[in-house]
């Protein structure tokens, strides 16, 4: 099965939080969609172009997630008909949403921004009942998804279009569901004794535990000969596993722990869910006081959470690493969620090595989390970096972790 990538352009920090790129690549993984990538680019052709390219490349799906006006707008539809080989056409169902859009606000649409209703040729406009619409293109290799950022109609442009469009594109004739239980207070101990007659075993679902962010999430995929028919395996073994998780499971996919809380405050399940929403404060706490140190030969660098660091070869990057493998601006390194992110942005690529790993991560316009040490390489590997090698390190802030 062909997986899906997602790129949110925005010209806010990179190590800004990306709901909206969360909020589709829950909906895509539900539709038993794998997702090989999250990215956020920057705001700005040299920065999207080769991000998209590579995305193009490998096939599938690609949904970008950008502002429908102003500059972001004009680089994802300049850069997506480039990537294409076709040219910018009058849309006119675009033209008249925009025009009407104008209307309901007494206002006469300027002649100049026309513009705003250029589409790659061959594109089809994603109009919902209320809202900015979005748009597709096929490609030679792939189809591209456009979703206005920021829109408050998300959710119904993911329901309505992408979720049906996956469904039919990579879902493997619709054979394919998938359901992740979120569960809060169970350690993988617990859920592997609760589990054990599930987890690893063949069958129409399968069954297993992983970690995140300190929490264990239980994924359930389902196969069957049509969508449906995976939907009721998937219901069935879902009902089995939450009574075996009982009430440390809390929800699925994009449920919230508050939500959950919200929706049973005053009675006893709401007073457990009140508790572990102040334990996760507490964790999120402890995880706001955790630094990454950096090294390069003899200087040191603080990466606090909020931070975010640029490392390359051009003397206005944060980290300067003059290495001829290194490009001008390479990765930067920043927090996000409790954790640390490095992302490359580079042409040779970053390649990462957690101590204790036997395998090295190389990323291509790709982002990672790094362990609590090891070291990274601009555009070679770590063994062959030699001089030009960074080491990292997570660490309580003035101390070690």
């Amino acid at each position: 099965m062909t997986a899906a990538r997602v790129l949110t352009v925005a010209s806010a920090p990179l190590g800004g939080d990306d709901p909206a790129g969360r909020l589709v690549a829950r909906a895509l993984l539900s539709e038993g969609v794998p997702v090989a990538s999250r990215q956020v680019v920057d705001e700005s052709e040299s920065a999207l172009e080769p991000a998209l390219g590579a995305a193009l490349e490998t096939g599938g799906l690609v949904v970008v997630l950008a502002s429908p006006g102003g500059s972001a707008g004009d680089i994802v539809r300049r850069v997506v008909s480039r990537l294409a080989g076709v040219r910018l056409a009058l849309n006119e169902k675009l033209l008249a949403w925009l025009e009407k859009d104008f209307a309901a606000r007494e206002q006469a649409m300027p002649h100049r921004l026309d513009r705003l209703a250029l589409l790659p040729q061959g594109a089809e406009l994603w109009a919902t009942a209320s809202g900015e619409p979005g748009w597709s293109l096929e490609t030679r290799t792939a189809v591209v998804v456009v979703i206005p950022l920021g829109s408050t109609h998300l959710d119904a442009l993911v329901t309505e279009r992408l979720r049906p469009l996956a469904r039919r594109r990579l879902g493997g004739a619709g054979g394919i569901a998938l359901r992740t239980l979120l569960t809060t207070g169970l350690s993988p101990t617990d859920a592997e004794e609760r589990l054990g007659s599930w987890l690893g075993k063949p069958g129409p679902v399968s069954v297993t535990a992983v970690i995140s962010d300190g929490d264990v999430w239980v994924r359930l995929l389902a196969r069957g000969t049509s969508h449906q028919s995976a939907l009721d395996e998937l219901a069935a073994m879902e009902s089995a596993v939450r009574l075996a998780l009982g009430p440390d499971c809390y929800g699925s996919d994009e449920d919230t722990l508050e939500a959950a809380w919200a929706d049973n405050e005053g009675d006893d399940e709401g007073a457990r869910y009140k508790q572990a929403l102040a334990n996760c404060m507490g964790q999120l706490t402890q995880r706001a006081q955790l630094a990454l140190k950096l090294r390069y030969g003899d200087e040191a660098y603080t990466v606090d959470p909020g931070a975010n660091v640029s490392i390359g070869r051009d003397k206005q990057n944060d980290i300067v690493v003059p290495s001829q493998h290194a490009s001008r601006l390479h990765a930067r390194v920043f927090g996000r969620d409790g954790n640390f992110i490095i992302a490359d942005q580079s042409s040779n690529g970053t390649f990462v090595m957690v101590d204790g790993s036997t395998r090295e991560i190389r990323l291509r316009r790709e982002e990672a989390h790094l362990g609590e040490r090891g070291t990274i390489g601009l555009g070679n590997p770590t063994a062959a970096a030699g001089d030009h090698l960074l080491h990292y390190r997570v660490q309580r802030r003035g101390g070690q972790r």
